[in-house]
């Protein structure tokens, strides 16, 4: 995601808070929130769901449809998605949030 220079933290924080509550919310083992360190207006949201068809899930709560129309005006320019397939670790023992959750 490249964000609008000066956005960053603001970006940052919501995104933090979305990820903290959406994780309870559905079957996301992973929603890391990554800022490059040689340009800080460039981030990288990470996800790992338990299937599929939970990210579709996931997009159509009113916790995700907040956060993209709360970013859309932190954004310089459209967000890139791309998927991927795990491989390891094939479980989800020891990801875990600041709250114990797992």
């Amino acid at each position: 995601v490249d964000v609008k220079p000066g956005r960053e933290q603001d970006f940052i924080d919501l995104t933090v808070k979305t990820a903290l509550t959406s994780i309870p919310e559905v079957t996301c083992h992973r929603f890391d929130v990554l800022q490059s360190v040689d340009d800080s207006t460039k981030f990288l949201i990470q996800q790992v769901w338990r299937d599929p068809s939970d990210l579709a899930f996931y997009k159509a709560t009113d916790n995700y449809l907040r956060w993209d129309g709360a970013v859309a005006n932190m954004q310089a320019k459209s967000r890139v998605v791309k998927k991927w397939v795990n491989h390891f670790p094939t479980v989800a023992v020891g990801w875990t949030t600041p709250d114990g959750t797992q």
